[in-house]
C-alpha cells in the first residue's frame, strides 16, 4: 500500500516502479477503497444513503480529495495488465463504487463521458464488459443512467447496447438484456420516444441465454413476459408510469415485434421458475399478444409449433405445415420437436417425408440421370435439393405410402440392368 500523497503529489501522477507500476495515485486510492468494501460489510448495498455515516466518514478521510480527481483521469482507459479499463469502470463494477458515483447528487457520475461508458473491454476475466453494462445490470447503476433527464443513459451507442458478452458468469447478456429484464430498465428503453428500445437489433433480440440462472432467457422474452398495461414506478428519475413490455414489441408498427425469429417463437425454457414458458405461450395471452401474431398476415402466428398446447389462446390464421417449404425447415431446425409436429399435421409430414425419401433414394441410385426428375420433383412440391431426410425416420406405414407414391409417380427406383456405374433407368427415358 503506498502512502497518502501529500500535495505535491496529483491524483493524475504515474507510479514508474513497483507492485502498483504504470497505475495513477488516484487509481491506487480508488482500488484500496473497493477491496476495503468487504472489511466495511457493505457489499450489494444499492444506495449510500444505506452506509452508514461513520463508514462514509472514513471513505472520505481516506478520499478526502477524490472531488478533485480530474474528469481525464476518470475515464482514462488504461493499457497493459488492465487494458481496456478505467477508474469509472472499477467504480461501476462495484457497489461501493457505483454508491460513490451517485454521492452528491451523482456529481462524480456524471463526469463519466460517452466514450468511457462505451468502452467494451477486449480481453481478460471481464471481456465484454463496459461501464454501461456494469450500470445497466445494478438499481443503482441505472439510477445514474436515469439522472438528469436520461443524460448519461441516452449517450448509450447501438454497438454497446446490442453487445453479447462471449465468456464468463455473464455469457449471453447485453446492455439490452439487463434492461428488458426489469422495469427500471425499460422504463430507460421508452425515455426519448424509445429511443434506446428502437435501436436493439435482431440478434441480439433472439438471442437466447445458454447458461446460468437465466438460461433460456431473451431480450424478446423479457418484454413479451412483462406485465401489460401500466407499470406504475416509484423510483425517482423514473417515469411514473411505464407501458408493458408488449408495448415495445408493437411501437412504430410494430417494427421491434415482427423481428422475432422462429427459433425464439419456440424455444421453451427448460427450467428454473420460467420453466415450461414460452414466448408464444405469453403472446397467445393477451390481446396485444396476439395483435402482433396476426400482424403481417400471421407472419409470427403462423410460425408456432404445437399451437393448441403451446398458444392455446390463439387459434386463427395459417400455420406453418401448410407450406412444404416450412415445414422441411421446422423439421430439421427443431429435431426435438418433431413429435409435436407430427401429432398436429401427421397428413402433411407423411406427405414431405414421401418426397424427399423418394428424391434421395432415385439421386443415390441413379445420380447423373435422375437429376433432372428430382429436381422436377422437389420443384414441384417446394423442397429444395440440398436438404434430406433420413428414410430410416419413416415407419412402416410412411414406407408404404412412400412406395405407393414412387409408383403413381412413375419413377425408377431400381435398374433393370445391373450395373456399378448405373447408367440408365426402365423404362427409358423415365429419368433423364
Amino acid at each position: 500500500m503506498i502512502k497518502e500523497p501529500n500535495t505535491a503529489i496529483t491524483h493524475e501522477a504515474i507510479i514508474e516502479e513497483g507492485p502498483n507500476k504504470s497505475k495513477s495515485v488516484a487509481m491506487v486510492l480508488v482500488e484500496s477503497l473497493l477491496n476495503n468494501q468487504r472489511d466495511l460489510d457493505v457489499d450489494g448495498l444499492p444506495w449510500i444513503s444505506h452506509i452508514s455515516e461513520e463508514e462514509l466518514n472514513h471513505l472520505r478521510d481516506r478520499l478526502l480529495s477524490l472531488s478533485h480527481i480530474s474528469e481525464v483521469e476518470l475515464n482514462r482507459i488504461h493499457k497493459g495488465e488492465r487494458k481496456g479499463k478505467s477508474m469509472a469502470y472499477y467504480l461501476a463494477a462495484e457497489s461501493l463504487g457505483r454508491a460513490l458515483l451517485a454521492h452528491d447528487d451523482f456529481a462524480f457520475g456524471s463526469q463519466i463521458t460517452a466514450e468511457t461508458l462505451n468502452h467494451i473491454i477486449e480481453e481478460g476475466p471481464n471481456k465484454g464488459e463496459s461501464i454501461a453494462y456494469c450500470l445497466a445490470a445494478t438499481p443503482e447503476g441505472r439510477a445514474l443512467l436515469a439522472h438528469d433527464d436520461f443524460a448519461l443513459g441516452s449517450q448509450i451507442t447501438v454497438e454497446t447496447l446490442n453487445h453479447i458478452i462471449e465468456e464468463g458468469p455473464n455469457k449471453g447478456k447485453s446492455v439490452a438484456y439487463c434492461l428488458a429484464a426489469i422495469s427500471e430498465g425499460r422504463a430507460l428503453l421508452v425515455r426519448n420516444g424509445f429511443a434506446l428500445a428502437s435501436q436493439i437489433s435482431r440478434e441480439t433480440l433472439n438471442h437466447i441465454i445458454e447458461v446460468g440462472p437465466k438460461k433460456g432467457e431473451s431480450v424478446a422474452y423479457c418484454l413479451v413476459a412483462s406485465p401489460v398495461g401500466l407499470v406504475f414506478l416509484a423510483h425517482n428519475g423514473f417515469p411514473l408510469a411505464l407501458p408493458g413490455g408488449q408495448a415495445f414489441l408493437a411501437h412504430n408498427d410494430y417494427a421491434l415485434g415482427l423481428q422475432i425469429s422462429a427459433d425464439t417463437m419456440n424455444h421453451i425454457i427448460e427450467e428454473g421458475p420460467n420453466k415450461g414458458e414460452s414466448i408464444a405461450y405469453w403472446l397467445a395471452a393477451t390481446p396485444e399478444g396476439r395483435a402482433l401474431l396476426a400482424r403481417n398476415d400471421y407472419t409470427l402466428g403462423k410460425s408456432i409449433i404445437n399451437r393448441a398446447g403451446r398458444a392455446p389462446g390463439f387459434d386463427v390464421g395459417p400455420r406453418y405445415f401448410e407450406d412444404p417449404e416450412t415445414l422441411k425447415q421446422f423439421m430439421l431446425k427443431f429435431p426435438d420437436r418433431r413429435g409435436e409436429m407430427k401429432s398436429e399435421a401427421p397428413n402433411h409430414i407423411e406427405r414431405l417425408q414421401g418426397y424427399l425419401g423418394l428424391t434421395g433414394t432415385c439421386k443415390s441410385l441413379n445420380p447423373k440421370h435422375c437429376e433432372s426428375e428430382a429436381a422436377k420433383v422437389q420443384s414441384n412440391q417446394g423442397v429444395s435439393e440440398n436438404i434430406e431426410m433420413n428414410l430410416s425416420e419413416l415407419n412402416t406405414k410412411e414406407q408404404e405410402a412412400f412406395v405407393n407414391l414412387s409408383e403413381s409417380l412413375g419413377l425408377c427406383l431400381f435398374p433393370e440392368v445391373s450395373s456399378d456405374a448405373l447408367p440408365s433407368c426402365t423404362p427409358p427415358g423415365k429419368c433423364g
